[in-house]
């Protein structure tokens, strides 16, 4: 069957139907929901998408059928019936249905949608298309470039169960204590089975009420090569990127002031380290067998060592 034709045997009171759906918009962009991040997918029990624009107006579906007038009804979800409204129009045996739903203005900051489901008088589901609206104050939504970052974060910073994450919301976010889990001497790694394989956070930057990074937050995430830090990072707790063998350079923000006991210790640092102007604190052993070769230091005072000699790897040259 084509991508907006659709065709369903009926068994109606003794009688079979045909309904062949023919679904068109007037106005408004067809679009795949995968493709917007929208909840509802085309291929999961979704025949057909529609997308809106932000401003109030209206959506068309052309039905063509030979099911009879009144045997089959529109459903929309409660949810969306603040927004979404259907529009009934008289109904011929053998005709086109014009299927015509009111949008009011989306104001909101977030990309909406909503399944609307044809039933027939049996209550069987003939298809199910989703309605979708722009916002007209679109917030831009991140997309994180590893899927277990995605799942981990959208699962714990989704407030609105929106099923994605814009800027805003993770600007809001000032603690990620626990984020991949949590690790101790004792009890090992505790947490998501899957967060120790992340390959990539380069989202992590859009944290931006984020100063701590907590103490073994990375810690033994052999996959990891790639992480931008926010900013805002004021303190990389102990262990945080411990044995990240994968991860070989790091930008620290340049408002780093404390970083942490083996907070890159083991980790693949590799080549000229830069340690920003206003680090003040550098603990025991925090690039303890890396592989760097040489460290830039552009704090004006010398940063306090809680132990000179096991900072850095023996061979390396600072300057």
């Amino acid at each position: 069957v084509e991508e907006g034709n659709r065709e369903w045997g009926i068994d109606n009171i003794g009688d079979l139907f045909t309904i062949i759906a023919e679904l068109m918009v007037v106005g408004l962009q067809k679009f795949h929901a995968d493709e917007f991040g929208c909840n509802f997918k085309t291929g999961e029990g979704v025949d057909d998408a529609f997308l809106a624009e932000a401003g109030a107006g209206s959506v068309t579906a052309t039905v063509r059928t030979n099911v009879i007038e009144n045997s089959y009804e529109v459903v929309i979800p409660e949810t969306a019936k603040t927004w979404l409204t259907y529009v009934p129009a008289t109904k011929a045996s053998m005709r086109n249905d014009e299927l015509k739903f009111r949008v009011t203005a989306n104001t909101t900051p977030k990309f909406r949608s909503a399944p609307v489901s044809l039933k027939n008088n049996m209550g069987q589901t003939l298809c199910t298309i989703v309605v979708a609206q722009k916002s007209e104050n679109a917030a831009e939504v991140v997309e994180f470039a590893d899927p277990i970052v995605a799942r981990i974060c959208i699962g714990k910073y989704d407030k609105d169960q929106s099923g994605d994450l814009t800027h805003e919301e993770l600007a809001l976010v000032t603690d990620v204590e626990g984020l991949f889990g949590r690790y101790n001497e004792i009890n090992g790694y505790v947490g998501d089975p899957e967060a120790r394989n992340i390959t990539s956070f380069d989202e992590f930057q859009y944290f931006t009420s984020v100063t701590e990074i907590p103490e073994a937050m990375f810690y033994s995430c052999d996959n990891l090569e790639s992480v931008v830090l926010p900013e805002s990072v004021v303190t990389i707790e102990d262990k945080a990127f411990g044995c990240c063998t994968s991860l070989t350079s790091i930008v620290l923000p340049e408002g780093l002031e404390v970083i942490g006991s083996h907070a890159f210790s083991g980790s693949g640092l590799e080549g000229v380290l830069e340690i920003p102007a206003n680090v003040k604190h550098i603990e025991w052993g925090a690039f303890w067998d890396a592989d760097i070769t040489s460290v830039k230091m552009y704090p004006p005072m010398p940063p306090v060592y809680s132990d000179s000699y096991n900072i850095f790897p023996d061979d390396v040259i600072v300057f």
